[in-house]
């Protein structure tokens, strides 16, 4: 699954339901256990892993549903790959 999803059509869309769940939980439950995988083999203590990467992900996410409400509020000539590729890097600095 791309993230592309999540800057077309209205923004409600990113935030839609799957047939069983969020969209967005589905997406940060995978994003977590791919945390998870790339800590363990980049040699992260065990204690707290799942955590770290639950945290990470949940706040990952998080930076990408502002960043596309962010960018729902531009003018449409403004919506563009290269606005949205700015935003994101923007909002993905605040959290480091």
């Amino acid at each position: 699954m791309g993230v592309g999803i999540l800057f077309s059509g209205l923004p409600g869309r990113a935030f839609s339901r799957s047939g069983n769940g969020s969209v967005l939980l589905d997406f940060e439950d995978a994003l977590m256990e791919a945390l998870c995988d790339r800590l363990t083999t980049a040699g992260a203590e065990a204690r707290g892993l799942r955590l770290r990467a639950s945290v990470l992900a949940r706040a990952s996410v998080a930076a990408m549903r502002a960043t596309v409400a962010e960018y729902h509020e531009l003018p449409a000539a403004e919506q563009t790959l290269e606005t949205a590729r700015g935003l994101l890097r923007r909002a993905f600095d605040m959290l480091r």
